[in-house]
């Protein structure tokens, strides 16, 4: 996946990590600390990412459907809906295509379409995270994207996709990416079993 993501060298991330340090102590301030959390992960070398601008940078394919998608680690499969100008992911596990228990993720993007009017959905199964790809984190805390090569129109014909980004939230639409991998053909293969 090509997406814009935001680095610096970790010198200068540490020099503004301790800049904050100082002011939080001073005063409490919410973008101060979402500042803090982001100049920490690039204090260690761990690349950020705007999930709003990835969508935006990466639009909508000839299906009026994300060319990403977004779901919680610990999922299996997910649902887009596309109605106007907002994008809702429903995470789900297993073949439960319920709207009962799922974890919803609203993402708003800008696009212009023609097809803004009409309602859109598609299917796709979330990426597993290969063994040696894996971090030691909870997946409940953390969320996965990838590009989507192609919307299935329900959740029997979705296919596995490659080259996924494992994400931690730290503020608003800002992520730390903690992984980023290509599926071989093997585990593709053991996801199309989710499917069946």
């Amino acid at each position: 996946m090509n997406l814009p993501l935001i680095q610096i060298d970790k010198k200068t991330a540490q020099a503004k990590l301790a800049a904050y340090r100082v002011q939080l102590k001073k005063r409490n301030d919410a973008e101060y600390h979402a500042a803090l959390k982001g100049y920490a992960a690039l204090a260690k070398g761990t690349p950020l990412l705007n999930l709003t601008d990835a969508f935006a940078f990466a639009g909508l394919g000839p299906d009026f459907l994300p060319k990403l998608a977004i779901a919680r680690a610990d999922r299996k499969q997910v649902k887009v809906t596309v109605n106007q100008h907002t994008l809702v992911f429903h995470a789900f596990n297993r073949n439960q295509w319920r709207e009962t228990g799922s974890e919803t993720l609203f993402r708003r993007i800008p696009f212009e379409s023609q097809n803004h009017m009409e309602t859109n959905n598609g299917y796709a199964l979330i990426p597993m995270i290969p063994a040696d790809a894996r971090p030691n984190v909870s997946l409940a805390d953390c969320f996965i994207l990838w590009e989507v090569e192609h919307w299935a129109d329900r959740p029997i014909r979705s296919t596995p996709d490659r080259d996924p980004y494992l994400l931690k939230h730290l503020a608003g639409d800002l992520y730390a990416v903690l992984a980023a991998w290509d599926l071989t053909d093997l585990e593709r293969a053991i996801m199309q079993g989710r499917s069946a």
